[in-house]
């Protein structure tokens, strides 16, 4: 049972959109999307957190001058208000997983924004921000931003149980590396795309969040369809802003409630093992065979009647990766029959039932194969995993990425780290093999000089991997860097012109202008002034300059 409160809705979620209404709750005064917060709160006594933390996730330095924690809107509008009058940074917390987020500014950044220190922003885990709300008849869920991802799923499980089917009616769809990451922070201030097929941005039907002036913005949002349908070189404007600070850093303001699509529960699940063996050469081959194949069988699945398969998630992991996560599990891994693999895929399929009753010896495995969700010449080899090893597994891919990190952290703190974070359409055979060919090229060239490396990925609707490696030697990160920037622009150049490529590249774990040309100067040319009006408008003091700064090309100072 989660600690967090839980209100399970008969009646459907109310978002009122009408520009002509006003809406009062409590001492929140919304109106035209837009409202002022009550004058109840008017310091921050009592608000300092007392315990602040030190460290991050990872154990890197965390900079403060000042820490408060909020439980309230009204407590947060007073935070935002002493901040302004103090002239400090503001960073929310979240759970502290961004690697670089909460380094201490240069003097330069703090001496042009006419700062005096940092305001570190938590959230009271018992505050109001600690609600969720199930609407089991709409699909939905709202969250506070205080919950974690893993609080929203038990409190979905929890309130759609069903005791007659023996389990929940509906899941969420919302799931993250990094479990324990508050979901607001997560979803509106650093990071947002889920580790499933779906993403906040197709999954994200409102959200609420306030900006530098203490104004609260209940916004709804029309997701798109499709993870290539929205553009990071899209203009900004007022109204979808919600949507423009998932994934992004949130330089707008800070996140205080979200709203997401909630989807069927399955009846069971089946995770699978997929080895890759031979050469490099041939072990690509596969891999983008696999993918493509893969991808264009649960399109055509998608649609069908009766008995229902969907890919949920295809996992992919180097041996590299393998080797960081086998580390981080002291000791386990999955077991492979002869040849350790180059590379593995994990796949994870849903099974849905739709109102028809199986037999006894109804052959899931089999169906998923004839489906083509494992095209059968890979299924030989396939490994299955037993329901009582899911955990195991999901913790197991996990540790690929998350483990690198802390390794990191600990022994090579000062070596210059990179990553890659670009996405192809994965149903197009032609991008896969470009994405391939270039991404491979860049891997290669810096894999002799890597002191730790990992090789990851998400395949399924979009094919999205990351290389991430430490590098001691600075000439060759220096070359690397500037092989990476020539295949940002390349992509850069592929999403301008419409093709489904998606470059996600202003994170706040890029702060303060690091490595911008790839992408942020890109963007800041073709909508900066749009876009540094707005946030002249929404934040003339600066409150949220050190978030996301990449950006808005390194044009920092809007005011």
């Amino acid at each position: 049972m989660c600690a967090c409160k839980i209100l399970i809705m008969s009646e459907a979620l109310q978002l009122d959109t009408s520009p002509h209404v006003e809406i009062e709750r409590g001492n929140i005064i919304i109106d035209h999307g837009e409202g002022l917060i009550g004058p109840n709160v008017k310091s921050i006594d009592g608000l300092e957190w007392q315990s602040p933390p030190a460290q991050d996730s990872l154990g890197a330095d965390v900079f403060q001058t000042k820490s408060v924690r909020v439980g309230t809107r009204e407590e947060l509008a007073a935070a935002l208000q002493f901040a302004r009058e103090q002239k400090l940074l503001v960073r929310p917390a979240g759970a502290l997983t961004s690697s670089k987020a909460f380094v201490s500014p240069p003097a330069s950044f703090m001496k042009r924004f006419d700062k005096t220190g940092v305001m570190l922003l938590g959230f009271n885990p018992s505050g109001d921000f600690s609600k969720i709300t199930v609407d089991e008849d709409r699909r939905l869920v709202r969250a506070g931003a205080s919950v974690t991802l893993a609080e929203v799923a038990e409190a979905v499980r929890l309130a759609t149980w069903d005791n007659d089917l023996k389990r929940p009616r509906l899941e969420s769809l919302m799931t993250i590396t990094t479990m324990d990451a508050m979901l607001v922070a997560t979803a509106l201030g650093s990071g947002g795309v889920a580790d499933s097929s779906h993403s906040s941005t197709t999954l994200m039907r409102s959200a609420q969040w306030m900006d530098g002036r203490g104004r609260l913005h209940d916004e709804a949002n029309r997701p798109s369809a499709s993870y290539f349908d929205y553009s990071s070189f899209n203009e900004v404007h007022s109204g979808r802003i919600a949507k423009e600070m998932t994934g992004r850093g949130a330089p707008f303001g800070i996140g205080t409630e979200v709203v997401y699509k909630l989807g069927e529960a399955p009846v069971r699940r089946h995770q699978l093992i997929i080895p890759f063996r031979g050469s490099n050469e041939e072990v690509r081959e596969k891999l983008q065979e696999f993918i493509v194949a893969a991808n264009l069988a649960d399109e055509r699945v998608k649609g069908s009647r009766g008995v229902l398969y969907e890919l949920k998630s295809l996992e992919l992991m180097g041996i590299d990766a393998m080797e960081m996560a086998k580390d981080g599990m002291n000791g386990w891994t999955p077991e492979f029959e002869g040849e350790e693999p180059k590379a593995i895929i994990i796949v994870d399929v849903a099974e849905y039932q739709n109102g028809h009753e199986l037999p006894d010896e109804f052959d899931s495995i089999g169906k998923i194969v004839e489906l083509g969700l494992i095209p059968e010449e890979f299924f030989d080899e396939a490994v299955y995993i037993d329901s009582s090893k899911h955990k195991k597994l999901d913790a197991f891919r996990l540790q690929g990425p998350e483990h690198i990190r802390s390794v990191r952290k600990r022994k090579y703190s000062n070596a210059p780290t990179c990553s890659t974070d670009w996405a192809v359409y994965p149903g197009d055979e032609r991008l896969v093999e470009w994405y391939f060919d270039r991404f491979f090229d860049l891997h290669d060239q810096i894999v002799p000089h890597a002191d730790v490396r990992a090789l990851y990925g998400h395949c399924l609707r979009r094919l999205d991997l990351h290389h991430r490696v430490v590098v001691s030697d600075r000439d060759a990160m220096a070359a690397h860097l500037a092989r990476k920037i020539e295949f940002g622009h390349e992509l850069v150049n592929r999403q301008v012109e419409g093709e489904w490529v998606r470059v996600r590249g202003e994170k706040v774990e890029l702060p303060f202008g690091e490595h911008l040309a790839c992408i942020g100067m890109r963007r800041g040319n073709q909508h900066g002034s749009t876009n540094v009006a707005l946030l002249r408008e929404l934040d003339p003091s600066g409150l949220f300059s050190s978030i996301a700064p990449e950006r808005w090309g390194g044009r920092y100072d809007w005011r």
